[in-house]
């Protein structure tokens, strides 16, 4: 009896969590301690789209990103240099691929069923022993119109997250404005508050051709999205870089050729500002989920940073590094 009692504590009060996260130690600009695995999901059940799931291979309990990407997830990839990178430091992201979406105002109800999914399915596609905690260390990302239904699915479903990113935001539902269709609403705050991040950038507001609207207008940009949301929150503005700077080789040289969005005119830097915003995200994850309380520097401290010029506004951070949880307001 008493060697049973004695395990038993020792199970209890000595043995390490059997499902307890990893965490990151490492400069999050640089490559960290892990490697990158990739894989596909198509046969996610009544939504017509499919999952790119980035993953570090190496068995482990994972913050998990759920990422809609540019023009309501209808880009076609690009995002892997960013996701690979988010591996290295013990971040699984989920890319959501969507086509033909726009306009995108039901797409926040598949994301709902998307997090619902995972949470239920997400063991059964990774390796064995590689677990992405949906349940408890969800991160909700968005870029450029993507952003919009990250903040209108926490309108509806706040509990669903525990930190959000908002990477070049737009709101508004065509390129001109035309159409009265906003997920903000100035000076007006929305329902909830949460630990996010947001990035911008000096060239969002800038057309990239003088026939076209810019990709993050003036007014419908990340300033917006700044004004309306609640603390924690911060934002930095890479004032030298443009809207998808960050993007993949391919997708990013058709939109340099293009100027469909105004991209930066430092090509040859421009692998250094992927590395800051994958650095960035991971930094903020592995501060705010994984609880490295310490990774908050490399988000407020530009000496820190692998490029110049970036502004760091912490003027609705009132806790250097809060709790991650969604509440509604």
């Amino acid at each position: 009896m008493y060697p049973f009692i004695l395990s038993l504590f020792l199970f209890i009060f000595i043995s390490p969590p059997a499902c307890a996260i990893y965490v990151s130690l490492s400069n999050p600009y640089s490559v960290g301690e892990l490697t990158s695995s990739y894989l596909a999901i198509s046969d996610l059940p009544d939504i017509s789209g499919w999952l790119n799931v980035y993953y570090p291979p190496q068995p482990g309990t994972y913050a998990t990103i759920l990422f809609i990407t540019g023009l309501d997830s209808d880009v076609p990839g690009g995002y892997s240099t960013i996701s690979s990178h988010l591996n290295t430091h013990g971040i699984i992201a989920i890319d959501i691929q969507f086509l033909l979406r726009i306009p995108s105002d039901d797409i926040y109800l598949d994301y709902v069923k998307i997090a619902q999914f995972l949470k239920a399915n997400l063991s059964s596609y990774l390796p064995q022993g590689v677990i992405g905690d949906v349940d408890n260390n969800l991160v909700m990302m968005g870029h450029s119109a993507g952003c919009k239904i990250v903040v209108k699915t926490l309108e509806m479903n706040c509990g669903l997250c525990k930190a959000s990113i908002l990477l070049n935001p737009v709101d508004g539902l065509d390129p001109w404005g035309w159409i009265n269709d906003y997920v903000t609403h100035p000076p007006n705050l929305v329902n909830y508050t949460v630990p996010t991040l947001i990035l911008g950038a000096g060239l969002d507001p800038v057309p990239g051709h003088e026939d076209l609207p810019a990709c993050a207008p003036a007014g419908r940009n990340y300033e917006r999205f700044f004004e309306c949301l609640r603390p924690n929150l911060w934002l930095l503005n890479a004032t030298q870089f443009g809207h998808a700077d960050f993007l993949d080789t391919i997708l990013w040289e058709s939109l340099y050729y293009t100027q469909f969005c105004k991209t930066t005119t430092q090509v040859d830097n421009r692998i250094y500002y992927q590395q800051f915003v994958g650095g960035l995200i991971s930094a903020f994850v592995i501060g705010i989920i994984q609880r490295n309380c310490d990774a908050m520097k490399y988000v407020t401290d530009t000496s820190t940073f692998p490029i110049p010029l970036v502004t760091v506004n912490v003027t609705k951070s009132t806790d250097y590094c809060p709790k991650p949880v969604c509440l509604n307001q």
